[in-house]
């Protein structure tokens, strides 16, 4: 059994300080806090003002504002059938609790309820003077723009004028400004990121480099004919001819470097001018090196140049939030900003802190550590899986050791006995089930009973053939669950909506709801990726083109033969060969044009849409709603960013153009939306579904090899002592750091698999 004492919402005293409570799945994490704030209110005569509550997504925001309103009504109501609520009135008299509950019902809309962001933001407005922060500074939503022009700024500054062999070392790694931009995107959610290899080794590479492409070129005529002789075989050919090429042109470099890297990889025959094969090592080597002391220098660059570009234009972005905020409060005003945010919250509850990173955990432990407050820190780092989005377990398991009052949450409301007991058996099967030393499981008991006629948790082995590989497994493995789906519909009387099916990746989503769709069963897809890139993004780009330029045939040709007007090819043929249809069609798109520039895009899109019924044109596709959703959640996006940006037509196509090139997780803002939820199976990825439950749950790819993708750069924590996350682009020690970020990789994977098996009833 734990030695960690379970906290009870009705009766566990409400200590001062810090208190940290853990979670586990299913053990009642929103109720508990509605309880404690219940508490502070009645039992403390904390006004709801005075209570900060903060979690981790705005609709997470929404829920606990209501769960918390609707408590405190019912407390008010007098609802004896809830313990919680009979507890906490038997402890005050009847008439002070009712004067507290009506007072805090009555200022109920001043209650601080918000994400970790708002409260920032909201600190940063109302102490202006004492954070430093201007009054009037915008926040923008997307600073997708600065980022890109940031990168171009690096770009001509460091490679116009630079010298030909590391301009083309640069350009034949695969560097360019959209992927500097795309690099510094993935940065931005880790402020206190480390990038090896040293920025510093960006110039004396660069003079390495310049160094050992000259002596290439000044031997180059005593090897070309030794390697020409030796090397004759066709596929050898053209990379001799490269470095015949560069030889006399150095502005061949590009080619070159790929000539390098071959020879570089060849077995040196007997009799061939060794020091030419090392030469081509040395150089392939140090361009490898070369583009990654780039990429840090960048990074390093970047780090100071786009606050400053940010300063200039008075622009914060929601990640700046966080970090003014931090700054200010380790700045010469710090003490006198913590000050007054204690006295404005006597109390604050933590939600889902353990996706905290380290600048917000630093936030609330400056404010609040040492103080009287009640601060609750409530969370599961079992359930830390948002690594990609900033968060840090390791800040978590730090805030824990130094938390002087520690409980949990140890009865299951969600799942039944049977189930739970499953769960348990499990991960109590390993001394250590999540791999990193600090996050244990603790088995937890059940509240809900059930006599169950068959097992409710099943390991399920499909008859397949045995010389059948992992690859064509996968693939062939959305067509059996939609089979088995249909079976336990038919043979158990189970109805669509009470199946999810959970997966660990989006394209595994989308081929699930494929098969079902191709086996009739109706089903939703609710998952992480984004808006942009799907199919409806790309022909959302070439319809705007085409309105925003309606004088080019061509792009007008190309938007009809979307899907939103479904035009095919012998349709627009048809439509080439009727000059009265076809300019019908121009005087269209030049009228929504006109709108546009008018009236805006909003408007002009909404006319679209009516006048080409577009909306039931959409939804006759087989997969008609997931299509209709995706182009109103585009627009939508179209809108607000046009709106903010004050984007004219060409602009905004440039912008959408630019998102379907983006290779960065999604934000919240541009994940796909549901499309209906209804009587239809959830095919959710195991991302999106933690926090939900499902009465039946279908985990059909828990398996497979935790390590990085190939070309993943490894991210990882350096050691036990200081637990810096470091980002390893190419040095020396990259084949260790790869190891430790692949052991980071398969912790997450065990996090993963336990919120996979934690989301059935």
């Amino acid at each position: 059994m734990s030695d960690t004492p379970e906290f009870l919402a009705a009766s566990t005293p409400l200590a001062r300080g810090a208190t940290l409570i853990e979670a586990s799945a299913g053990t009642g994490k929103t109720y508990t806090i509605a309880g404690i704030f219940l508490r502070l209110v009645v039992e403390e005569n904390v006004g709801v003002g005075e209570i900060l509550v903060t979690t981790y997504t705005v609709p997470a925001t929404a829920e606990l504002r209501d769960r918390i309103r609707r408590l405190l009504r019912r407390a008010l109501d007098g609802a004896s059938d809830d313990p919680l609520i009979a507890a906490v009135l038997g402890r005050v008299p009847p008439d002070v609790a009712r004067r507290r509950l009506e007072a805090a019902l009555r200022a109920f809309d001043e209650a601080a309820i918000h994400t970790i962001h708002g409260f920032c933001q909201r600190v940063l407005q109302d102490r202006a003077f004492e954070s430093r922060v201007l009054f009037d500074a915008e926040l923008i939503t997307d600073q997708s723009a600065l980022l890109r022009e940031v990168a171009e700024d690096y770009w001509r500054l460091h490679f116009y004028k630079a010298g030909g062999a590391s301009v083309a070392a640069a350009i034949s790694a695969g560097l360019s400004t959209a992927g500097l931009a795309t690099l510094l995107a993935r940065t931005t959610a880790h402020p206190r990121l480390r990038v090896l290899p040293d920025a510093a080794e960006c110039a004396r590479l660069s003079g390495e480099l310049e160094g050992r492409v000259r002596r290439f070129v000044g031997a180059w005529t005593g090897w070309r004919e030794l390697v020409r002789a030796h090397f004759a075989a066709p596929k050898a050919q053209p990379h001799w001819e490269a470095l015949e090429l560069c030889a006399g042109d150095l502005s061949a470099l590009a080619e070159g470097y790929a000539a390098f890297d071959f020879f570089a990889a060849q077995k040196i025959p007997a009799g061939a001018p060794r020091e030419f094969f090392d030469c081509c090592s040395e150089i392939a080597a140090l361009r490898a090196r070369f583009a990654a002391a780039v990429e840090a220098d960048f990074l390093a660059w970047a780090g100071a140049a786009l606050p400053l570009r940010k300063a200039q234009r008075n622009v914060i972005s929601f990640d700046d939030l966080l970090t003014r905020l931090r700054d200010a409060l380790a700045g010469r005003t710090g003490s006198r900003l913590a000050e007054l945010v204690r006295k404005r919250f006597r109390a604050a509850l933590i939600d889902e802190f353990q996706d905290t990173d380290p600048v917000q955990e630093e936030i609330f432990r400056v404010i609040f550590s040492g103080s009287e407050n009640w601060l609750y820190l409530i969370g599961d780092p079992k359930q830390a899986i948002y690594a990609f989005r900033g968060a840090d377990v390791f800040s978590y398991l730090d805030a824990a050791r130094r938390a002087p009052n520690r409980f949990r949450l140890g009865t299951n409301h969600r799942s039944t006995r049977p189930l739970v007991d499953a769960v348990n058996a499990i991960f109590q099967r390993s001394p250590r089930p999540f791999v990193v030393e600090g996050i244990d499981f603790e088995p937890v008991t059940a509240a809900l009973d059930a006599d169950e006629a068959r097992a409710p948790f099943r390991f399920w082995f499909p008859e397949s053939d045995e010389s059948l590989v992992a690859s064509r497994f996968e693939a062939e493995l959305p067509s059996i669950v939609a089979r088995k789906i249909a079976e336990m519909l038919s043979v158990r009387g189970l109805a669509p909506a009470d199946i999810a099916v959970l997966t660990a990746f989006n394209r595994q989503a989308r081929a699930v709801q494929a098969a079902l769709g191709t086996a009739g069963i109706p089903s939703v897809l609710l998952s992480n990726a984004s808006v942009f890139k799907s199919r409806e993004a790309a022909e959302m780009r070439t319809l705007l083109a085409a309105i925003a330029a309606p004088a080019r045939h061509g792009l007008v040709r190309a938007a009809l033969a979307t899907r939103l007007f479904a035009f095919d090819a012998a349709g627009l043929d048809a439509l080439g060969a009727d000059e009265r249809a076809w300019e019908t069609w121009l005087l269209r798109f030049q009228a929504w044009n006109q709108t546009w520039r008018d009236t805006g895009f909003i408007q002009m899109f909404r006319a679209l849409l009516g006048e080409c019924a577009v909306r039931p044109r959409l939804l006759a596709l087989r997969e008609g709603e997931r299509a209709l959703t995706n182009v109103l959640h585009l627009s939508e996006l179209l809108h607000s960013v046009a709106c903010e940006q004050r984007f004219a037509a060409t602009a905004l196509v440039k912008w959408l153009g630019e998102r379907l090139c983006e290779d960065v997780p999604a934000d919240e803002r541009h994940e796909l939306r549901l499309e209906r939820d209804d009587a239809a199976v959830k095919v959710v990825t195991v991302h999106k579904s933690k926090g939900l439950e499902y009465n039946v749950v279908i985990c059909p790819f828990a398996w497979g090899r935790a390590g990085l993708r190939k070309g993943e750069r490894p991210l990882f924590h350096d050691d036990a002592a200081t637990r810096a996350l470091t980002l390893d682009l190419g040095s020396e020690d990259s084949a260790a750091h790869e190891a430790a970020a692949a052991l980071e990789k398969l912790e997450e994977q065990t996090r993963l698999l336990y919120v996979a098996l934690t989301r059935a009833r």
